[in-house]
């Protein structure tokens, strides 16, 4: 038994509010006034976003988070890439908004039992702190299957992906980078998905790594953040119609 790949918690982003009225009309309907309006609310709605930890976008993505919501494309976690930790790449993660609570039937009151049964907190057992737990829970509300709200909003990330997939194409069709720095779509189990660059090194970053190895990560990241800077500014050139 497996579970679906979520996005690992740090990853996870809230906060984004009332996305601005302006987004339910059509892009070519604005005016470049209410185009500059609409990218200085979205920017406002990104400077409040945090992380369960409570730290903001980070500045070297930020840009690339206003952009994709700007043109109605829902972000739900980002990272500007480090040398430290996680993959060493920038990434943004995108889904449709509005995910329900339950992705399963009887989802949260299975939760619940497993949690009374065992003086667990609801939140220890839903978010996987107590493996076990979560394991139990999910061989519970698994057998129930998925909810229809669940269901419809994996098919708005399909579509979703689908739309990104046709911009990221259009961007890539003139560019002549490698393969590990060349952006692509990486899927995920719930038919959310990720912008990042190329696969080849998308593996956990060495946390002690020796001089050799960290001047290597620094250059990779340095033309990784560099490419995704180039598709930044590809995508806000989209949105103001240049």
């Amino acid at each position: 038994m497996s579970f679906e790949n979520p996005i690992p918690e740090s990853e996870q982003q809230v906060g984004f509010g009332s996305r601005p009225s302006e987004l339910d009309r059509p892009l070519e309907a604005l005016t470049r006034e209410e185009k500059e309006a609409l990218w200085q609310k979205t920017a406002e709605a990104v400077d409040r976003v945090v992380d369960p930890e409570n730290e903001p976008v980070d500045k070297g993505i930020k840009e690339t988070v206003i952009a994709l919501n700007a043109l109605n494309i829902n972000t739900s976690g980002s990272c500007e890439g480090h040398t430290d930790h996680g993959t060493g790449m920038p990434f943004v993660h995108i889904e449709a908004s509005g995910e329900p609570e339950e992705q399963y039937k009887g989802e949260t009151a299975a939760i619940q039992k497993i949690a009374d049964e065992r003086g667990l907190d609801f939140d220890v057992v839903k978010r996987g702190i107590d493996g076990q737990a979560k394991e139990d829970a999910f061989d519970i509300y698994s057998e129930n299957g998925q909810t229809d709200d669940y269901k419809k909003w994996c098919e708005e990330n399909r579509a979703l992906r689908q739309q990104v997939t046709g911009v990221l194409e259009e961007y890539n069709r003139d560019r002549d980078v490698a393969p590990d720095v060349r952006l692509m779509i990486v899927n995920y189990g719930d038919d959310s998905f990720r912008i990042n660059n190329g696969g080849v090194h998308e593996k956990p970053v060495n946390e002690k790594p020796d001089e050799e190895q960290k001047q290597e990560l620094i250059r990779r990241l340095e033309s990784d953040q560099a490419e995704m800077k180039t598709f930044t500014e590809f995508l806000k050139k989209k949105y103001f119609g240049e």
